[in-house]
């Protein structure tokens, strides 16, 4: 009887470790993709975290810098100071359209 019991162990045991590395939610392989995966989104995050942080000195630059927002007014939307004027210029390559606001 002493050796069906060290076979069954053994099996057992066999069985166990078969589990342990294949079997289950908590397997090797599962526990490896996920490291992967949270050391993808962990690199996403700081970039993501990076991108917002610009964005909020962006809005922030916006709100307390004049200068800052007279300048997207002219670029963005083609306004203009007190006394300057606007000259339309052709532009010499035809697939860039019309003219575009200059001033001066």
């Amino acid at each position: 009887m002493g050796r069906l019991t060290r076979v069954l162990f053994l099996a057992g045991l066999g069985l166990a470790v078969y589990y342990a590395f294949f079997g289950g939610r908590h397997s090797v392989f599962e526990v490896r993709t996920a490291e992967r995966d949270r050391a993808v989104l962990a690199a996403q995050l700081d970039s993501l975290e990076r991108v917002n942080a610009g964005l909020a000195a962006r809005v922030d630059s916006l709100e307390t810098d004049p200068g800052t927002l007279e300048r997207v007014a002219r670029e963005k939307y083609g306004m203009v100071g007190p006394g300057e004027k606007i000259y339309w210029l052709p532009v010499a390559d035809s697939t860039e359209g019309g003219g575009g606001p200059r001033t001066q």
